[in-house]
């Protein structure tokens, strides 16, 4: 096994850092492999923030419920970037319309998702660990305006890098057979039965989150995150129509 799959197949999210600053060089580096990710048509609908001020930080980290958000030595918003190529195309005397194009919004996130893992590899095979702050999501429109955000333009992820504090176990995952599939999509009519042995597996799990007892069985995680009410997706529609993707609707 080659360097590259041991540091994918090693992966797990840190949640503690140490004090050790990472040179410039290597965040150069990581910032590298982010800008030179696949993107579609080659548009690099992306931007790449890197929050260095201690207020944002520190107010990013009240936001996400997780203190440790501030603690890492790095942190980067990755943003999905409509406004640049908006400006390139008014320049030029045209009219942009990729705002309503509901597809170059899909594409534009894939933009961002590649850049974001690009950059998390990167970190992890300079022997750091890296934790994806998707927990942005708890107040969207106060992270666009932290980091003024203009028109056009979505937080799509936080990315927290540093040293490793302390062990990190990594989290099982699903069996091969209910995810990977060959030439058509297989669906099961009894995936709690299916799942029963992944169920007792992260069961007896212990996150570093959750250090006092094990977590909850998968499909109970599953069921928990979705049978409730869609308050954060209403948010980030609110902002979409906000920053003016007028596939969302007006604001």
């Amino acid at each position: 096994m080659n360097e590259m799959l041991k540091t994918i197949l090693n992966h797990r999210s840190v949640r503690s850092f140490s004090e050790k600053p990472v040179d410039g060089q290597a965040v150069q580096e990581i910032i590298e492999a982010g800008r030179h990710g696949a993107t579609s048509t080659g548009q690099q609908a992306f931007s790449i923030i890197q929050v260095t001020d201690k207020a944002i930080r520190s107010e990013i980290a009240q936001i996400t419920g997780q203190p440790y958000s501030a603690e890492a030595p790095l942190w980067f918003l990755i943003v999905l970037d409509l406004h640049r190529n908006a400006e390139i195309v008014h320049e030029q005397g045209a009219y942009f319309t990729g705002d309503g194009d509901f597809y170059t919004f899909i594409q534009s996130c894939m933009d961002g998702a590649i850049a974001a893992q690009n950059m998390a590899l990167a970190a992890e095979s300079m022997g750091l660990g890296i934790c994806y702050f998707g927990s942005i999501f708890m107040n969207i429109k106060r992270i666009a305006e932290l980091v003024q955000l203009p028109p056009l333009t979505f937080p799509l992820t936080g990315l927290g890098m540093g040293y490793p504090k302390g062990a990190f176990m990594k989290k099982p995952r699903l069996p091969e057979n209910v995810q990977v599939f060959t030439n058509q999509y297989k669906v099961f009519p009894d995936y709690l039965d299916v799942l029963k042995e992944y169920d007792s597996i992260m069961h007896e799990y212990i996150d570093s989150r959750h250090p006092e007892g094990p977590v909850p069985p998968f499909t109970v995680q599953v069921m928990h995150r979705n049978t409730g009410p869609a308050v954060q997706g209403e948010e980030a529609l609110s902002l979409l129509k906000k920053q003016g993707f007028s596939w969302a609707g007006n604001e």
